[in-house]
């Protein structure tokens, strides 16, 4: 959870609160909003964020329970351009990701998942002490940095 917050933050957060803006976007970090935005994304989304006269291919496989996506071929229009992004790479990156409504996908997925570990922390045997892992999981539960 920690991490797909991390990568959702580091787009939708407030800078002033998280220090960082899209540097996912610059790295081109394989992120959790890039691999559901490209499981969601037509044609010509994925073209606006890849590009190189339709030169690419995507390789789909699941690894725990993501759409991993290699991108064989193709330079990147707006994503993975390290320190040549912009401002203006970021922001047509989201608004792709907003077109594809990726904040509710995570939204959605970050209730799901948190009920989930709830639901297992409160079947965990009594010996084990709940207390740590249901504060733990407060602690990182919709944060904002």
């Amino acid at each position: 959870m920690f991490q797909v917050q991390d990568d959702y933050l580091d787009l939708f957060g407030d800078p002033a609160q998280t220090g960082k803006m899209g540097t996912d976007v610059a790295e081109n970090k394989r992120s959790w909003l890039l691999l559901t935005a490209f499981g969601k994304a037509n044609e010509a989304q994925k073209k606006r964020l890849l590009v190189s006269k339709n030169i690419y291919e995507i390789k789909q496989s699941v690894y725990a329970e993501f759409t991993c996506i290699n991108f064989l071929y193709g330079t990147q229009e707006h994503y993975g351009k390290g320190a040549k992004t912009t401002e203006k790479d970021i922001n047509e990156v989201l608004t792709v990701f907003t077109e594809l409504r990726i904040k509710d996908e995570f939204k959605q997925w970050e209730e799901e998942l948190y009920k989930s570990i709830h639901k297992k922390i409160q079947a965990l045997s009594h010996r084990i002490p709940r207390d740590i892992f249901q504060e733990t999981t407060e602690l990182i539960y919709r944060r904002v940095r």
